[in-house]
């Protein structure tokens, strides 16, 4: 019962999608179901009437004769040529109805894509479904044709159990009978089929990485160390396993593929030795023998051929299920908020813990504390201490699993999503090199001012981009990297880390939340950075995250995390004097100097 309605629902899910896709190819691709469903049986049955024709004119009839014989001759021609011409204009529907498919499921997987949380690339169960999802795109482009080929093979049916009827009901029950076998055979080989997909995705996904660590930024790092060997056992290790399961199924496909072709056999067989008995009786004429051979053939034909649609249904409903279940998943973040925050807020962090979908413990415990408007506050502490995910939370990438963030004392659930981030001008600690021009790669923060080159000229210089790119031909419209253009721009990390930098200037938000922004600079670039920030900062609140701690002395407010708690908070000097973890940390880059 409950796949029953499973069924319906992914059926009226290919429907929806069917008709959204494009409504007027939807009514072409109708119409030709139907006149498709006909023109089958109108040569079956000109054919007939005119082999009965030549038979009784080559016995001596009359020469009367030889004008319907003609009639049916030209009519038979006629119907075949407007079949081919059905056919050829059904099919160039038909190869347009699926780029309008395909154009309208890859939209819609983008727009998903683009609305995700964050948590779906945080859990390895979340990622499955999204791949696929995106794997199973092509698949549920050919399931959502199922609606047209019911309709088709339905009517198709019925026709030709109305015409058989003629011959006698009991032809139809043998042949359906007969049909079964190989009917089952298809549903069982397309259950073992999406049984091996299904388990084998992690497999897949592993033998993906371990290539292409090959074809990636790691390939110094396997001739270094040569690690070829390695990788390439793991590699081997996961194909093994996934040949040996593919063999596996492969025979037992091939199995019940032999045995189903064995049994149509004798379907066949069944029909011709019935059809001859009845000629040699005289129940019959040449042309009935034909007739009902050929309308047998169909029915079975029909019958099987919608069943082995049906199985296949069985096969795509899941597909499309995992489809329809990631494109209708809700987001954990919800955008119901209305208010719109002020220019200069303040934040408060009161008791807030998070823990990562499917991870064991909290990143952060019961952390509290504040920023005022216009303050810039440090935050430090080894790697997985929680600094950058207090980033993701402010951002609303997450929401906290308890406690609470407020703006101008206000849940930060209660402001519109967009209006929220758009407080915040953030540089990530994964850089991204997008392969657009420089102007692009700025502005994407803020697409408004894309045709203002002064506003990203300033931001150019209070990144120190302008260090790398004066002598640029065509300045910050130069192509950044070669995947478009052969005459791009190959920057290093920490170029790019100073576009990246640019990116977040050049929003101009009232907060700047900066993630690790010297990683990839060289000690020039980061000293002037941070020489330049108090006045590019002036005015704003700011969240700086840095393992350089001599970077975070300019902090108003150190924060100082360990196993997502907040240890310490304090001014840098005072920080200095308790003698406590940032002393010890400070103490131990500084050694490095002396």
């Amino acid at each position: 019962m409950r796949k029953g309605i499973e069924w319906l629902k992914n059926i009226g899910y290919a429907a929806k999608i069917i008709f959204a896709a494009s409504k007027k190819y939807f009514i072409l691709k109708m119409f030709f179901s139907l006149v498709s469903s006909l023109l089958p049986y109108l040569p079956l049955f000109l054919w007939q009437q005119l082999l009965n024709g030549l038979v009784a004119y080559t016995a001596g009839a009359n020469d009367v004769l030889l004008s319907s014989i003609w009639f049916f001759t030209l009519s038979y021609c006629g119907v075949l040529l407007m079949s081919k011409l059905v056919d050829a204009l059904s099919k160039f529907v038909q190869y347009k109805y699926n780029d309008a498919i395909q154009y309208y499921l890859d939209n819609l997987m983008v727009d998903k894509m683009a609305s995700v949380d964050l948590a779906f690339f945080d859990s390895s169960h979340l990622q499955d479904k999204m791949n696929n999802a995106w794997m199973l795109v092509d698949s549920t482009q050919s399931m959502v044709s199922f609606v047209f080929d019911m309709f088709q093979k339905g009517l198709r049916l019925v026709i030709s159990f109305s015409l058989l009827l003629s011959l006698g009901w009991w032809c139809i029950p043998i042949v359906i009978l007969l049909s079964v076998p190989s009917v089952l055979g298809d549903r069982k080989i397309n259950t073992l089929n999406y049984r091996f997909e299904k388990e084998q995705a992690l497999g897949r996904r592993k033998m993906e990485y371990y290539k292409n660590l090959f074809f990636g930024e790691g390939h110094q790092e396997i001739v270094l160390y040569s690690l070829k060997d390695y990788f390439l056992s793991l590699y081997q290790n996961v194909w093994s396993h996934w040949d040996r399961m593919l063999r596996a199924k492969n025979v037992k496909t091939a199995v019940i593929h032999g045995v189903s072709l064995l049994v149509l056999a004798l379907n066949e067989g069944i029909v011709y030795v019935v059809s001859v008995t009845k000629l040699i009786a005289g129940q019959m004429q040449v042309g009935d023998v034909t007739y009902y051979v050929s309308l047998l053939a169909q029915f079975r034909e029909d019958f099987t051929s919608l069943c082995y649609r049906i199985n296949q249904f069985a096969k795509n409903s899941a597909e499309l299920q995992d489809v329809r279940e990631f494109i209708e998943m809700k987001p954990m973040v919800q955008t119901d908020g209305t208010r719109i925050p002020g220019e200069n807020p303040e934040i408060v962090f009161r008791d807030v813990s998070f823990r990562y979908p499917e991870a064991e413990r909290p990143v952060l415990e019961h952390c509290s504390f504040t920023i005022h408007p216009g303050e810039c506050v440090g935050l430090v502490g080894l790697n997985g201490s929680g600094k950058s995910t207090i980033v993701k939370l402010l951002c609303r990438f997450y929401d906290t699993s308890d406690g609470e963030i407020l703006i101008d004392g206000v849940n930060i659930r209660e402001y519109r999503l967009d209006k929220l981030r758009a407080l915040f001008g953030t540089l990530f600690q994964e850089t991204v090199a997008y392969s657009f021009t420089l102007r692009e790669n700025i502005a994407l923060s803020d697409l408004d001012g894309i045709e203002d080159a002064e506003r990203i000229g300033k931001a150019c210089i209070q990144s120190g981009v302008t260090d790398f790119t004066a002598d640029w031909e065509k300045g910050i419209d130069e192509n950044m990297t070669r995947r478009f253009a052969e005459d791009g721009k190959e920057l290093s990390g920490g170029q790019w880390q100073r576009v990246a930098l640019a990116r977040a200037f050049f929003r101009n938000s009232p907060v700047i939340l900066l993630d690790e922004p010297s990683a990839a600079l060289d000690p020039v670039a980061e000293h002037r950075i941070f020489e330049d920030f108090k006045q590019i900062s002036k005015g704003k609140s700011t969240i700086l995250i840095s393992h350089r701690l001599s970077s975070i002395r300019l902090a108003d407010k150190i924060l100082v995390l360990e196993n997502g708690r907040i240890l310490e908070e304090g001014r840098h000097d005072a920080l200095l004097a308790k003698g406590g973890r940032y002393a010890y940390l400070f103490g131990l880059q500084a050694s490095k100097y002396v």
